[in-house]
């Protein structure tokens, strides 16, 4: 057992050994004894290593400083790195040694009693860390416009009267009895007091007055009270006999027709650009001159036109009754001529006599059988198999 100092200063060491026979060396750190091969030995000392160890571990404890410290405790001499030198000034040789040492020292703590609060404690402690709440008081004022329309509703004439909060409640009963007591609308109500008030005064009366307004559902049922309209009225129901009943995809010669691969149907979400089938003499004209609803509604007063171009239209007519009556006159005419009747009844000829002894010969190459739970075709000519006889079992399927 040989050290690298003790191979330097004598060779002659390594000649009993082997190139690659182990040579038992011994770690200068933990003096534990290990084995290298003789080749890797001389190797090393080539390279010029003069210290051996067993590990790499051992390898780095050996480059750690030490110092000789005093034990607190028991006075014994030991070494200790530097580093944890420089943690503590107090050094111990054990853990025991340092139990004992901090243990005389140890100051007792002193128990603290936890106050338990009630829940009415705590809301009493709350209620004295509370800040009275001051409440500001909110001042009344009201825009130049409804001032001025609560001066024409409550005549008064000076301008520089400023309405109390009493008088906008009044001007608020006399609006709510006007619409809910006398059925007045908000039109109406601005016509009675000379308001002038340009845009919607009912969305006015909801938004600056807060008062409610009628449902649409009233409000229609208000209008046709007073105009003593009905929903038999005879305009509504020369309307609806007025509408376009036929197939538009069944009629060629339809005005505008082309428009519809261009644009489509018009639809109020999906597509505003669409096109949409309008009278070309209107309905509301043909009332008034007493038209019958089939020639409104006829094919001929049909074109297709875009949605924008129908509703800028309204009740304009873009053909007079005369043309319009020509129109239909050619056009059933044209559809006599191109089309067949609808009245025309379609027969079928009578069979030939050869086609009715084919049909008659088919039928005769077979005969039915059964045996009393299925029935069978059996071709004639041929033995019928045992337990079948002629004839045929009730809601039983043929078996060819």
């Amino acid at each position: 057992m040989h050290t690298y100092q003790d191979i330097i200063t004598n060779k002659s060491i390594l000649n009993t050994f082997k190139s690659t026979e182990p040579v038992p060396l011994i770690c200068e750190h933990c003096s534990k004894i290990y084995y290298k091969n003789k080749n890797y030995v001389l190797c090393a000392l080539k390279e010029g290593l003069k210290h051996n160890y067993c590990t790499v571990q051992c390898k780095g404890l050996s480059t750690v400083v030490k110092h000789s410290v005093t034990c607190l405790q028991c006075d014994k001499i030991f070494e200790k790195a530097n580093s944890e030198v420089r943690k503590s000034p107090n050094h111990f040789c054990s853990k025991s040694c340092a139990a004992i040492y901090n243990n005389k020292r140890k100051v007792k703590a002193v128990k603290v009693v936890k106050v338990v609060k009630t829940n009415q404690h705590i809301l009493e402690i709350k209620q004295k860390q509370k800040k009275p709440r001051i409440v500001k008081e909110k001042k009344w004022s009201l825009t130049k416009a409804t001032s001025n329309i609560c001066k024409i509703f409550l005549g008064i004439t000076d301008s520089d009267y400023i309405i109390t909060e009493v008088e906008y409640e009044k001007v608020r009963t006399l609006v709510n009895e006007h619409l809910h007591i006398d059925n007045l609308s908000p039109r109406e109500i601005n016509e009675k007091y000379s308001i002038g008030y340009a845009s919607d005064f009912g969305t006015y009366i909801k938004l600056c007055l807060k008062v409610e307004l009628k449902t649409l559902k009233n409000s229609i049922k208000n209008f046709n009270d007073k105009t003593g309209r009905t929903i038999t009225d005879e305009k509504l129901i020369y309307k609806d006999a007025c509408k376009f009943l036929f197939n538009i995809n069944k009629v060629t010669n339809i005005p505008g027709k082309s428009l519809i691969k261009e644009y489509g149907w018009y639809h109020s979400k999906k597509n505003l650009k669409g096109v949409s089938r309008d009278h070309m003499f209107s309905v509301a004209e043909g009332y008034k001159q007493g038209v019958p609803p089939e020639i409104i509604s006829h094919p001929a007063n049909c074109h297709i036109i875009t949605q924008s171009a129908n509703s800028s239209k309204g009740y304009n007519c873009s053909i007079t009754l005369e043309e319009l009556y020509i129109r239909i006159t050619h056009w059933d005419s044209d559809k006599k001529l191109n089309s067949p009747s609808t009245n025309q009844q379609f027969t079928r000829s009578p069979m030939s006599e050869s086609t009715k002894l084919k049909l008659s010969q088919a039928a005769r190459k077979y005969f039915n059988i059964t045996n009393g739970t299925k029935n069978m075709k059996c071709i004639k000519g041929k033995p019928i198999p045992d337990g079948f006889y002629r004839g045929l079992t009730k809601n039983r399927k043929i078996i060819n």
